[in-house]
């Protein structure tokens, strides 16, 4: 089984966050779990209880700055906190996601992230 859906919000890169740690940062995975919550309820994502792979891949628009891969992984974070917030994912431990995959961005119109859970 696969599925994947387009959660339209991006976390501060990781080089940005460990310069100015502050409450705007925890504000803002607040937020994106959120969104990948409510993202995840409109779209019908089926929830899972077998092992999954998380994979994610971030979208910029043509005015925003690529980062190295890692640097995405606030974005990761809080997407597969939401999609366990919205009950898609029993929890996150090793047991449930086996593994992350943060690709490359491309580019498109909005920043955002493809997430896709795959089942084993």
């Amino acid at each position: 089984m696969k599925q994947t859906m387009f959660v339209p919000w991006l976390a501060e890169s990781l080089n940005k966050k460990n310069k100015f740690v502050n409450r705007s940062a925890n504000k803002s995975q607040k937020e994106g779990r959120l969104i990948s919550r409510i993202t995840a309820i409109k779209n019908n994502v089926e929830p899972v209880n077998d092992p999954i792979d998380l994979i994610f891949s971030p979208v910029l628009s043509k005015k925003s700055r690529a980062f190295d891969c890692i640097n995405y992984a606030p974005t990761c974070k809080a997407i597969e906190d939401g999609l366990v917030d919205a009950g898609i994912l029993k929890n996150d431990s090793n047991k449930y996601v086996r593994s992350i995959t943060i690709e490359a961005p491309t580019r498109g119109i909005l920043n955002g992230c493809y997430v896709t859970i795959e089942k084993h």
